[in-house]
């Protein structure tokens, strides 16, 4: 219960902007699960970030590696979106024979016009002279898809969210 304590203080404290805040809140069970250590950037950058973690990872088909490289993509991006200011909350849960995980953010939106773009292969909205940007997202859809499930993404004002899905195994 202090721990939840804990947590409504400081985010009251984010909320009202008060600078005594810590550097970031972590709540989750397994400080070693895949959700959490591919947030651990977002924490060691000062970005704070809740981790709600109720499922296992186990009963989809796909590779811990794999699942790694997905979120750890999309919240790279949130960092550089971010710089190194806001709330990431990482979500992961089951529901009717899926397992879902929602990443949200509270950095800039993403413009109307970029949402359809942004899994493109080379689509980027940084300085891209080399060509050495644009290519994690699309990646992202690709192992997503590969493993039959499927990504969402929305963006506001207020929040910007990656709803991933994926098919439990041998469902019945």
């Amino acid at each position: 219960m202090e721990r939840f304590d804990d947590l409504k203080k400081s985010l009251k404290d984010i909320i009202n902007k008060n600078d005594s805040t810590p550097t970031a809140v972590e709540v989750s069970e397994n400080r070693n699960s895949i959700l959490s250590l591919a947030l651990k950037p977002a924490i060691d950058m000062g970005i704070h970030v809740i981790i709600e973690e109720n499922c296992d990872f186990s009963v989809v088909s796909i590779t811990e590696m794999e699942f790694y490289r997905i979120i750890s993509n999309i919240v790279n991006n949130a960092i550089k979106a971010m710089n190194g200011k806001g709330i990431i909350i990482a979500k992961a849960y089951e529901y009717l024979g899926n397992v879902i995980v929602r990443i949200e953010n509270n950095g800039p939106r993403i413009p109307e016009q970029h949402l359809n773009d942004i899994f493109k292969v080379g689509f980027t909205t940084k300085e891209n002279s080399d060509q050495s940007h644009g290519y994690g997202l699309s990646i992202v859809k690709d192992l997503v898809e590969s493993h039959n499930g499927k990504i969402y993404v929305k963006s506001s004002d207020v929040v910007t969210e990656f709803k991933i899905v994926f098919p439990i195994k041998n469902f019945v």
